[in-house]
Protein backbone atom coordinates (compact mmCIF):
# COMPACT_ATOMS: atom_id res chain seq x y z
CA UNK A 1 0.00 0.00 0.00
CA UNK A 2 2.90 2.13 0.91
CA UNK A 3 4.38 2.00 -2.61
CA UNK A 4 0.95 3.36 -4.50
CA UNK A 5 1.50 6.83 -5.90
CA UNK A 6 -2.37 8.03 -4.67
CA UNK A 7 -2.06 6.64 -1.73
CA UNK A 8 1.43 8.35 -0.77
CA UNK A 9 0.32 11.70 -1.97
CA UNK A 10 -2.75 12.22 -0.02
CA UNK A 11 -0.57 10.67 3.46
CA UNK A 12 2.01 13.26 2.61
CA UNK A 13 -0.77 16.27 1.81
CA UNK A 14 -3.22 15.11 4.75
CA UNK A 15 -0.52 15.02 7.17
CA UNK A 16 0.96 18.63 6.07
CA UNK A 17 -2.53 19.71 5.89
CA UNK A 18 -3.57 18.87 9.80
CA UNK A 19 0.03 20.26 10.78
CA UNK A 20 -1.10 23.46 9.53
CA UNK A 21 -4.66 23.50 11.26
CA UNK A 22 -3.73 22.65 14.40
CA UNK A 23 -0.97 25.56 14.30
CA UNK A 24 -4.01 27.97 12.76
CA UNK A 25 -6.37 26.23 15.46
CA UNK A 26 -3.73 26.81 18.14
CA UNK A 27 -3.31 30.64 16.90
CA UNK A 28 -6.92 31.73 17.02
CA UNK A 29 -7.63 30.29 20.47
CA UNK A 30 -4.28 31.84 21.85
CA UNK A 31 -4.05 35.02 21.14
CA UNK A 32 -0.68 36.55 21.73
CA UNK A 33 1.28 37.96 23.59
CA UNK A 34 1.31 34.15 24.99
CA UNK A 35 2.01 33.59 28.75
CA UNK A 36 4.40 31.26 29.78
CA UNK A 37 1.76 28.23 29.94
CA UNK A 38 0.53 28.68 26.45
CA UNK A 39 4.10 29.05 24.86
CA UNK A 40 4.63 25.41 26.73
CA UNK A 41 1.35 23.42 24.76
CA UNK A 42 2.84 25.08 22.07
CA UNK A 43 5.82 23.51 22.19
CA UNK A 44 4.32 20.03 23.24
CA UNK A 45 1.78 20.61 20.18
CA UNK A 46 5.27 20.67 18.00
CA UNK A 47 6.70 17.83 19.59
CA UNK A 48 3.27 15.90 18.74
CA UNK A 49 3.57 17.20 15.30
CA UNK A 50 8.06 16.05 14.99
CA UNK A 51 6.94 12.71 16.20
CA UNK A 52 4.21 12.10 14.45
CA UNK A 53 6.14 13.35 10.67
CA UNK A 54 9.31 10.95 11.92
CA UNK A 55 7.14 7.98 12.46
CA UNK A 56 5.44 8.79 9.08
CA UNK A 57 8.17 8.79 7.47
CA UNK A 58 9.80 5.49 8.75
CA UNK A 59 6.84 4.01 7.47
CA UNK A 60 6.64 5.30 3.94
CA UNK A 61 10.13 5.98 3.44
CA UNK A 62 11.18 7.62 0.37
CA UNK A 63 11.10 11.39 0.39
CA UNK A 64 10.32 11.66 3.56
CA UNK A 65 13.28 10.53 5.06
CA UNK A 66 15.60 12.21 2.52
CA UNK A 67 13.41 15.31 3.05
CA UNK A 68 13.00 14.88 6.89
CA UNK A 69 17.51 15.32 6.72
CA UNK A 70 16.89 18.05 4.87
CA UNK A 71 14.95 20.08 6.69
CA UNK A 72 16.85 18.72 9.76
CA UNK A 73 19.36 21.54 9.10
CA UNK A 74 17.25 24.40 8.26
CA UNK A 75 16.98 26.52 11.83
CA UNK A 76 15.83 29.65 9.84
CA UNK A 77 12.29 27.59 8.80
CA UNK A 78 11.50 25.20 11.74
CA UNK A 79 11.64 25.65 15.31
CA UNK A 80 14.33 24.31 17.52
CA UNK A 81 12.25 21.30 19.07
CA UNK A 82 11.08 19.76 15.63
CA UNK A 83 14.57 19.73 14.21
CA UNK A 84 15.39 17.90 17.33
CA UNK A 85 12.94 15.09 16.25
CA UNK A 86 14.23 15.42 12.78
CA UNK A 87 17.84 15.10 13.64
CA UNK A 88 16.84 11.58 14.78
CA UNK A 89 15.65 10.52 10.96
CA UNK A 90 17.69 7.85 9.60
CA UNK A 91 18.61 6.68 6.43
CA UNK A 92 17.71 3.15 7.42
CA UNK A 93 15.36 1.14 5.42
CA UNK A 94 14.67 -3.04 4.92
CA UNK A 95 16.66 -4.74 2.23
CA UNK A 96 15.78 -5.84 -0.78
CA UNK A 97 15.31 -9.92 -1.97
CA UNK A 98 18.26 -10.99 -3.83
CA UNK A 99 15.51 -12.19 -6.49
CA UNK A 100 14.20 -8.67 -7.28
CA UNK A 101 17.80 -6.93 -7.34
CA UNK A 102 19.24 -10.03 -10.03
CA UNK A 103 16.90 -8.77 -12.98
CA UNK A 104 17.96 -5.02 -12.01
CA UNK A 105 21.75 -6.12 -12.51
CA UNK A 106 20.88 -8.17 -15.74
CA UNK A 107 19.19 -5.50 -17.26
CA UNK A 108 21.41 -2.79 -16.48
CA UNK A 109 24.33 -4.97 -18.21
CA UNK A 110 22.61 -6.59 -20.72
CA UNK A 111 22.65 -9.73 -19.98
CA UNK A 112 23.38 -12.36 -17.35
CA UNK A 113 25.51 -10.49 -14.35
CA UNK A 114 27.74 -13.52 -14.00
CA UNK A 115 28.93 -11.89 -17.06
CA UNK A 116 30.62 -8.84 -15.17
CA UNK A 117 31.03 -10.75 -11.78
CA UNK A 118 32.74 -14.09 -10.69
CA UNK A 119 30.51 -13.94 -7.31
CA UNK A 120 28.43 -11.58 -5.19
CA UNK A 121 27.28 -11.39 -1.94
CA UNK A 122 23.34 -12.53 -1.29
CA UNK A 123 22.78 -10.19 1.10
CA UNK A 124 23.74 -6.44 1.10
CA UNK A 125 26.46 -5.02 3.33
CA UNK A 126 24.56 -2.04 3.20
CA UNK A 127 21.14 -0.44 2.71
CA UNK A 128 19.51 2.99 2.51
CA UNK A 129 16.28 4.75 0.84
CA UNK A 130 17.99 5.27 -2.60
CA UNK A 131 20.16 1.77 -3.44
CA UNK A 132 21.10 -0.99 -2.01
CA UNK A 133 24.99 -1.92 -2.08
CA UNK A 134 26.79 -5.80 -2.45
CA UNK A 135 30.10 -6.78 -2.33
CA UNK A 136 31.12 -8.67 -5.65
CA UNK A 137 34.30 -9.72 -7.00
CA UNK A 138 35.40 -9.40 -11.04
CA UNK A 139 36.93 -12.01 -12.70
CA UNK A 140 39.96 -10.50 -12.64
CA UNK A 141 39.32 -10.70 -8.89
CA UNK A 142 38.96 -7.50 -7.88
CA UNK A 143 37.02 -7.26 -4.90
CA UNK A 144 34.30 -4.69 -5.94
CA UNK A 145 31.41 -2.60 -3.95
CA UNK A 146 27.99 -2.74 -6.25
CA UNK A 147 25.49 -0.06 -5.33
CA UNK A 148 22.02 -0.90 -7.17
CA UNK A 149 18.58 1.19 -7.54
CA UNK A 150 16.29 0.29 -5.01
CA UNK A 151 13.39 -1.07 -7.56
CA UNK A 152 10.73 1.32 -8.07
CA UNK A 153 11.97 3.98 -6.01
CA UNK A 154 12.18 6.30 -9.01
CA UNK A 155 8.07 6.22 -8.79
CA UNK A 156 7.50 6.52 -5.61
CA UNK A 157 10.16 9.67 -5.39
CA UNK A 158 7.86 10.97 -8.54
CA UNK A 159 4.96 10.61 -6.75
CA UNK A 160 6.34 12.21 -3.29
CA UNK A 161 7.81 15.28 -5.61
CA UNK A 162 4.01 16.13 -6.17
CA UNK A 163 2.80 15.77 -2.88
CA UNK A 164 5.75 18.12 -1.77
CA UNK A 165 4.89 20.49 -4.63
CA UNK A 166 1.18 20.44 -3.46
CA UNK A 167 2.19 20.84 0.27
CA UNK A 168 4.65 23.95 -1.03
CA UNK A 169 1.62 25.61 -2.53
CA UNK A 170 -0.49 25.54 0.42
CA UNK A 171 2.32 26.85 2.48
CA UNK A 172 2.63 29.87 -0.06
CA UNK A 173 -0.57 30.29 -0.07
CA UNK A 174 -1.66 29.83 3.52
CA UNK A 175 1.13 30.35 5.97
CA UNK A 176 2.78 32.92 7.27
CA UNK A 177 6.47 30.76 6.52
CA UNK A 178 5.50 31.08 2.64
CA UNK A 179 5.94 34.66 3.04
CA UNK A 180 9.26 34.58 4.71
CA UNK A 181 11.03 31.82 2.78
CA UNK A 182 11.92 30.90 -0.79
CA UNK A 183 9.77 28.24 -0.39
CA UNK A 184 9.75 27.50 -4.55
CA UNK A 185 13.29 27.95 -4.75
CA UNK A 186 13.74 25.14 -1.64
CA UNK A 187 11.55 22.90 -3.61
CA UNK A 188 13.34 22.96 -6.76
CA UNK A 189 16.61 22.22 -4.31
CA UNK A 190 14.82 19.60 -3.06
CA UNK A 191 13.93 17.87 -6.61
CA UNK A 192 17.71 18.71 -8.20
CA UNK A 193 19.55 17.32 -4.97
CA UNK A 194 17.52 13.57 -5.07
CA UNK A 195 17.36 13.05 -8.62
CA UNK A 196 20.90 13.46 -9.07
CA UNK A 197 20.65 11.16 -6.13
CA UNK A 198 18.86 8.90 -8.22
CA UNK A 199 20.99 8.73 -11.57
CA UNK A 200 24.21 7.25 -10.44
CA UNK A 201 25.92 8.03 -13.74
CA UNK A 202 26.20 11.30 -11.90
CA UNK A 203 27.40 10.19 -8.69
CA UNK A 204 30.13 8.82 -10.59
CA UNK A 205 31.21 11.87 -12.45
CA UNK A 206 31.81 13.36 -9.01
CA UNK A 207 33.56 10.10 -7.84
CA UNK A 208 35.70 11.23 -10.54
CA UNK A 209 36.06 14.61 -9.71
CA UNK A 210 36.86 14.17 -6.12
CA UNK A 211 39.57 11.96 -7.35
CA UNK A 212 41.01 14.07 -9.24
CA UNK A 213 40.94 16.66 -6.72
CA UNK A 214 42.50 15.02 -3.75
CA UNK A 215 45.04 12.80 -5.93
CA UNK A 216 47.72 14.26 -4.56
CA UNK A 217 46.25 14.92 -1.10
CA UNK A 218 48.42 13.10 1.84
CA UNK A 219 46.43 10.46 3.97
CA UNK A 220 43.10 11.28 1.74
CA UNK A 221 41.74 8.24 -0.89
CA UNK A 222 38.89 8.26 -3.48
CA UNK A 223 37.76 4.78 -4.52
CA UNK A 224 38.48 4.13 -7.91
CA UNK A 225 35.40 4.01 -10.33
CA UNK A 226 34.48 0.90 -13.15
CA UNK A 227 32.77 3.47 -15.45
CA UNK A 228 32.67 0.68 -17.87
CA UNK A 229 30.09 -1.76 -15.66
CA UNK A 230 28.37 1.53 -14.39
CA UNK A 231 24.86 2.60 -15.42
CA UNK A 232 22.05 5.17 -13.78
CA UNK A 233 21.33 1.97 -11.54
CA UNK A 234 24.06 0.65 -11.18
CA UNK A 235 27.35 1.46 -9.50
CA UNK A 236 30.38 -0.21 -8.98
CA UNK A 237 33.30 0.63 -7.27
CA UNK A 238 36.55 -0.76 -5.17
CA UNK A 239 35.71 -1.73 -2.42
CA UNK A 240 37.92 -0.39 0.79
CA UNK A 241 38.42 -2.71 3.61
CA UNK A 242 37.83 -0.20 6.39
CA UNK A 243 35.76 0.85 9.31
CA UNK A 244 33.78 3.66 10.26
CA UNK A 245 35.95 6.83 11.13
CA UNK A 246 33.86 7.12 14.69
CA UNK A 247 34.84 3.36 15.35
CA UNK A 248 37.41 4.76 18.48
CA UNK A 249 37.75 0.89 19.36
CA UNK A 250 39.34 0.61 16.20
CA UNK A 251 41.38 3.48 16.18
CA UNK A 252 42.84 2.01 19.27
CA UNK A 253 43.70 -1.69 18.01
CA UNK A 254 45.54 0.30 15.58
CA UNK A 255 47.30 2.52 17.41
CA UNK A 256 46.29 5.85 15.44
CA UNK A 257 46.58 8.97 16.22
CA UNK A 258 42.73 10.71 16.92
CA UNK A 259 44.21 14.38 16.45
CA UNK A 260 45.59 13.41 13.46
CA UNK A 261 42.67 11.67 11.98
CA UNK A 262 40.75 14.93 12.94
CA UNK A 263 43.37 17.57 11.09
CA UNK A 264 43.58 15.87 8.12
CA UNK A 265 39.53 15.14 7.99
CA UNK A 266 39.33 19.35 8.65
CA UNK A 267 41.88 20.42 6.45
CA UNK A 268 39.81 17.66 3.29
CA UNK A 269 36.67 19.23 4.17
CA UNK A 270 38.04 23.21 4.34
CA UNK A 271 39.45 23.08 0.95
CA UNK A 272 36.20 21.82 -0.21
CA UNK A 273 34.44 24.63 1.53
CA UNK A 274 36.83 27.43 0.83
CA UNK A 275 38.09 27.02 -2.56
CA UNK A 276 35.13 27.03 -4.63
CA UNK A 277 33.49 24.68 -6.54
CA UNK A 278 31.77 21.24 -5.18
CA UNK A 279 32.12 19.62 -2.15
CA UNK A 280 30.47 16.81 -0.07
CA UNK A 281 27.35 17.12 1.27
CA UNK A 282 26.65 14.44 3.17
CA UNK A 283 29.68 13.70 5.28
CA UNK A 284 28.41 11.76 7.99
CA UNK A 285 30.41 8.58 9.51
CA UNK A 286 28.79 5.83 6.84
CA UNK A 287 30.45 7.78 4.63
CA UNK A 288 34.21 8.93 5.86
CA UNK A 289 35.95 5.23 6.44
CA UNK A 290 39.15 4.61 7.79
CA UNK A 291 41.91 2.46 6.77
CA UNK A 292 44.16 0.39 9.08
CA UNK A 293 47.20 2.54 8.17
CA UNK A 294 45.02 5.85 9.00
CA UNK A 295 44.22 7.03 5.49
CA UNK A 296 40.36 8.61 5.12
CA UNK A 297 38.16 7.16 2.35
CA UNK A 298 35.82 9.65 1.33
CA UNK A 299 32.56 7.90 -0.57
CA UNK A 300 29.31 8.54 -1.37
CA UNK A 301 29.12 11.34 -3.44
CA UNK A 302 25.68 11.38 -4.80
CA UNK A 303 24.71 14.30 -2.45
CA UNK A 304 26.55 17.34 -3.69
CA UNK A 305 26.75 20.73 -3.11
CA UNK A 306 28.24 23.53 -4.94
CA UNK A 307 29.59 27.21 -3.98
CA UNK A 308 29.74 29.63 -6.94
CA UNK A 309 32.62 32.12 -7.98
CA UNK A 310 30.53 35.20 -7.07
CA UNK A 311 29.42 33.68 -4.09
CA UNK A 312 32.83 33.04 -2.98
CA UNK A 313 33.10 36.92 -3.46
CA UNK A 314 30.81 37.87 -1.77
CA UNK A 315 31.99 35.67 1.35
CA UNK A 316 34.89 37.70 1.31
CA UNK A 317 33.49 40.90 0.68
CA UNK A 318 31.31 39.83 4.01
CA UNK A 319 35.01 39.21 5.90
CA UNK A 320 36.20 42.13 4.48
CA UNK A 321 33.05 43.99 5.90
CA UNK A 322 33.30 42.34 9.35
CA UNK A 323 37.57 42.90 9.55
CA UNK A 324 36.69 46.27 8.87
CA UNK A 325 33.39 47.25 10.82
CA UNK A 326 31.43 47.98 7.83
CA UNK A 327 28.44 47.85 8.28
CA UNK A 328 26.53 48.46 4.94
CA UNK A 329 28.84 46.16 3.16
CA UNK A 330 27.36 43.40 5.62
CA UNK A 331 24.01 43.99 4.76
CA UNK A 332 25.24 44.44 1.16
CA UNK A 333 26.89 41.43 1.23
CA UNK A 334 24.25 39.09 2.74
CA UNK A 335 21.43 40.34 0.42
CA UNK A 336 24.58 39.27 -2.41
CA UNK A 337 24.22 36.06 -0.96
CA UNK A 338 20.59 35.98 -0.86
CA UNK A 339 19.78 35.43 2.91
CA UNK A 340 17.76 38.66 2.52
CA UNK A 341 14.26 38.51 0.77
CA UNK A 342 13.44 41.81 -1.44
CA UNK A 343 11.00 43.36 1.29
CA UNK A 344 13.85 43.24 4.41
CA UNK A 345 14.13 46.33 6.10
CA UNK A 346 17.69 46.85 5.25
CA UNK A 347 18.22 49.86 7.37
CA UNK A 348 16.89 47.94 10.60
CA UNK A 349 19.21 45.06 9.58
CA UNK A 350 22.10 47.90 9.52
CA UNK A 351 20.91 49.06 12.67
CA UNK A 352 21.87 46.07 14.29
CA UNK A 353 25.04 45.09 12.92
CA UNK A 354 26.41 48.58 14.03
CA UNK A 355 25.08 48.10 17.65
CA UNK A 356 27.45 44.89 17.44
CA UNK A 357 30.31 46.63 16.01
CA UNK A 358 30.42 49.29 18.53
CA UNK A 359 29.74 46.61 21.23
CA UNK A 360 33.07 44.88 20.31
CA UNK A 361 34.93 48.19 19.06
CA UNK A 362 33.91 50.86 21.76
CA UNK A 363 36.61 51.21 24.26
CA UNK A 364 33.88 52.95 26.50
CA UNK A 365 32.45 49.40 26.76
CA UNK A 366 33.84 45.73 28.14
CA UNK A 367 34.04 43.22 25.94
CA UNK A 368 32.82 40.60 28.11
CA UNK A 369 29.68 42.10 29.40
CA UNK A 370 27.40 39.13 29.58
CA UNK A 371 24.60 41.31 30.39
CA UNK A 372 25.41 44.15 27.60
CA UNK A 373 25.98 40.95 25.49
CA UNK A 374 22.58 39.43 26.13
CA UNK A 375 20.88 42.70 25.37
CA UNK A 376 22.62 43.11 21.91
CA UNK A 377 21.42 39.26 21.18
CA UNK A 378 18.22 40.10 22.43
CA UNK A 379 17.82 43.03 19.66
CA UNK A 380 19.53 40.95 16.88
CA UNK A 381 16.79 38.30 17.91
CA UNK A 382 13.87 40.69 17.77
CA UNK A 383 14.84 42.56 14.79
CA UNK A 384 15.47 39.01 12.51
CA UNK A 385 12.23 37.71 13.57
CA UNK A 386 10.42 40.55 12.13
CA UNK A 387 12.74 40.39 8.97
CA UNK A 388 12.08 38.03 6.09
CA UNK A 389 15.65 37.10 6.21
CA UNK A 390 16.09 32.90 5.23
CA UNK A 391 18.71 30.44 4.64
CA UNK A 392 18.97 30.13 0.81
CA UNK A 393 18.56 26.65 -0.44
CA UNK A 394 21.70 26.15 -1.97
CA UNK A 395 23.55 27.33 1.15
CA UNK A 396 21.41 24.43 3.47
CA UNK A 397 23.60 21.98 2.44
CA UNK A 398 26.99 23.81 3.45
CA UNK A 399 24.95 24.28 6.41
CA UNK A 400 24.02 20.58 6.88
CA UNK A 401 27.95 19.52 5.54
CA UNK A 402 29.55 21.90 8.44
CA UNK A 403 27.07 20.77 11.16
CA UNK A 404 27.75 16.96 10.16
CA UNK A 405 31.15 17.66 10.30
CA UNK A 406 31.31 19.39 13.92
CA UNK A 407 29.66 16.30 14.99
CA UNK A 408 31.91 13.72 13.37
CA UNK A 409 34.86 15.34 14.37
CA UNK A 410 33.35 15.68 18.36
CA UNK A 411 33.46 12.22 18.33
CA UNK A 412 36.94 11.79 17.10
CA UNK A 413 39.65 14.41 19.23
CA UNK A 414 36.70 16.61 21.43
CA UNK A 415 39.38 18.64 22.06
CA UNK A 416 40.29 20.11 18.22
CA UNK A 417 40.69 23.72 17.71
CA UNK A 418 39.04 24.37 14.22
CA UNK A 419 40.31 27.60 13.93
CA UNK A 420 43.87 26.68 14.56
CA UNK A 421 43.57 23.84 12.10
CA UNK A 422 41.70 25.40 9.21
CA UNK A 423 43.40 29.01 9.45
CA UNK A 424 45.88 27.71 6.67
CA UNK A 425 43.24 26.62 4.22
CA UNK A 426 41.40 29.87 4.41
CA UNK A 427 44.04 32.22 4.17
CA UNK A 428 44.68 30.23 0.92
CA UNK A 429 41.12 30.69 -0.43
CA UNK A 430 41.18 34.43 0.66
CA UNK A 431 44.09 34.97 -1.83
CA UNK A 432 43.13 32.86 -4.43
CA UNK A 433 40.17 35.29 -5.09
CA UNK A 434 41.51 37.42 -7.94
CA UNK A 435 41.09 40.70 -6.01
CA UNK A 436 42.04 40.07 -2.38
CA UNK A 437 43.94 42.53 -0.71
CA UNK A 438 45.57 40.24 1.37
CA UNK A 439 48.00 37.80 0.17
CA UNK A 440 50.20 36.71 3.49
CA UNK A 441 48.91 35.75 6.83
CA UNK A 442 50.87 38.97 8.23
CA UNK A 443 48.56 41.06 6.04
CA UNK A 444 45.95 39.89 7.66
CA UNK A 445 47.43 40.68 11.09
CA UNK A 446 48.03 44.02 9.85
CA UNK A 447 43.87 45.19 8.96
CA UNK A 448 43.65 43.65 12.83
CA UNK A 449 45.68 46.20 14.12
CA UNK A 450 44.16 48.87 12.07
CA UNK A 451 41.09 47.78 13.13
CA UNK A 452 41.50 47.76 16.55
CA UNK A 453 43.99 50.54 16.98
CA UNK A 454 42.00 52.99 14.13
CA UNK A 455 38.62 52.37 15.00
CA UNK A 456 37.94 55.56 16.38
CA UNK A 457 39.31 56.85 13.21
CA UNK A 458 37.16 54.83 11.27
CA UNK A 459 33.88 55.25 13.60
CA UNK A 460 33.85 58.82 13.01
CA UNK A 461 32.91 58.95 9.64
CA UNK A 462 29.97 56.31 10.95
CA UNK A 463 28.84 58.96 12.83
CA UNK A 464 29.11 61.54 10.57
CA UNK A 465 27.29 59.49 8.25
CA UNK A 466 24.88 57.88 10.93
CA UNK A 467 24.03 62.36 11.55
CA UNK A 468 23.64 62.85 8.17
CA UNK A 469 21.12 59.76 7.55
CA UNK A 470 18.94 60.56 10.94
CA UNK A 471 17.40 63.65 9.27
CA UNK A 472 17.37 61.20 5.78
CA UNK A 473 15.58 58.48 7.95
CA UNK A 474 13.02 60.98 9.30
CA UNK A 475 11.95 62.25 5.69
CA UNK A 476 11.73 58.66 5.16
CA UNK A 477 9.47 58.04 7.89
CA UNK A 478 7.22 60.98 6.36
CA UNK A 479 7.20 59.10 3.19
CA UNK A 480 6.32 55.79 4.59
CA UNK A 481 3.34 57.41 6.24
CA UNK A 482 2.07 59.16 3.60
CA UNK A 483 2.09 55.67 1.54
CA UNK A 484 0.54 53.98 4.35
CA UNK A 485 -2.69 56.71 4.41
CA UNK A 486 -2.76 56.45 0.63
CA UNK A 487 -2.77 52.79 0.67
CA UNK A 488 -5.30 52.60 3.31
CA UNK A 489 -7.44 55.14 1.25
CA UNK A 490 -7.06 52.66 -1.67
CA UNK A 491 -8.20 49.25 0.05
CA UNK A 492 -11.14 51.47 1.54
CA UNK A 493 -12.23 52.87 -1.93
CA UNK A 494 -11.58 49.72 -3.52
CA UNK A 495 -14.24 48.00 -1.25
CA UNK A 496 -16.53 50.13 -1.02
CA UNK A 497 -16.50 50.52 -5.12
CA UNK A 498 -16.50 46.09 -4.85
CA UNK A 499 -19.29 45.85 -2.39
CA UNK A 500 -21.58 48.86 -4.67
CA UNK A 501 -20.85 46.20 -7.51
CA UNK A 502 -21.71 43.38 -5.59
CA UNK A 503 -25.37 45.20 -4.25
CA UNK A 504 -26.09 46.37 -7.98
CA UNK A 505 -25.50 42.88 -9.29
CA UNK A 506 -27.33 41.03 -6.28
CA UNK A 507 -30.59 43.04 -6.66
CA UNK A 508 -30.41 42.60 -10.76
CA UNK A 509 -29.71 38.76 -10.07
CA UNK A 510 -32.80 38.77 -7.79
CA UNK A 511 -34.82 40.36 -10.62
CA UNK A 512 -33.71 38.67 -13.46
CA UNK A 513 -34.67 35.45 -11.27
CA UNK A 514 -38.09 37.04 -10.56
CA UNK A 515 -38.59 37.99 -14.14
CA UNK A 516 -37.50 34.67 -15.18
CA UNK A 517 -34.67 36.33 -17.71
CA UNK A 518 -32.29 33.66 -16.73
CA UNK A 519 -29.56 34.78 -19.99
CA UNK A 520 -29.38 38.65 -17.37
CA UNK A 521 -29.41 36.08 -14.44
CA UNK A 522 -26.44 34.14 -15.17
CA UNK A 523 -24.75 37.13 -16.48
CA UNK A 524 -25.83 39.47 -13.29
CA UNK A 525 -25.44 36.37 -10.88
CA UNK A 526 -22.02 35.73 -12.34
CA UNK A 527 -20.47 39.24 -11.66
CA UNK A 528 -22.09 39.00 -8.32
CA UNK A 529 -19.97 36.21 -7.34
CA UNK A 530 -16.51 37.55 -8.84
CA UNK A 531 -17.25 40.87 -6.68
CA UNK A 532 -17.83 39.12 -3.74
CA UNK A 533 -14.59 37.26 -3.99
CA UNK A 534 -12.81 40.13 -4.89
CA UNK A 535 -14.24 41.75 -2.05
CA UNK A 536 -13.64 39.10 0.05
CA UNK A 537 -9.68 39.48 -1.05
CA UNK A 538 -9.81 43.36 -0.83
CA UNK A 539 -10.67 42.76 2.84
CA UNK A 540 -7.80 40.19 3.72
CA UNK A 541 -5.02 42.18 2.34
CA UNK A 542 -6.34 45.04 4.25
CA UNK A 543 -6.66 43.20 7.31
CA UNK A 544 -3.02 41.99 6.69
CA UNK A 545 -1.77 45.70 5.94
CA UNK A 546 -3.64 46.94 9.54
CA UNK A 547 -1.56 43.88 10.78
CA UNK A 548 1.67 45.00 9.99
CA UNK A 549 1.27 48.04 10.73
CA UNK A 550 0.11 47.40 14.28
CA UNK A 551 3.52 45.03 14.70
CA UNK A 552 5.46 47.75 13.30
CA UNK A 553 4.59 50.75 15.31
Amino acid sequence: MVNVPFYRIVAIVWMSVSFFLQIWWFQKRHRQPWSTETSAQFERLLVKQAVTYRETAIRLQGLLIKFGQFLSTRADLLPDIFLRELSALVDQVPTVPWEKIRPLLDAAWGGAYGEVLERISVAPVASASIGVVYKGYLHSGEAVAVKVRRPGIERIIRADFQALRIVTFLMRRFTKLGKMADLPALYQQVVNIIGNELDFQKELANGEYFAQRFHDAPGIEIPSYYAQYSTRSVLVMSWVESARVTDLAFIEEHGLDRHDIAQRLVRSFAIQLFQGGRFHADPHPGNILLREDGTIVLIDFGMIGTIRDEDARAIRALIEALIFGNADQVVESLERLRFLLPHADKAALRDVVMALFRAYTSKNTPRFDDAAFERILIDVQNTIKKQPIQLPSEFAFLGRTLSTLVGVLHIIDPGIDLVAVARPVVMDWLNAQGDAKTEREDDLKWLRIVRDWASPLVQLPELLTDSLRAAERGREDDRRQHYERMTQQAYLRNHLFSFIVFALTGVGAYLAWFLHKWSLFDGTGFICVISLVIMWQIRRKHRRFLQRLRRNI
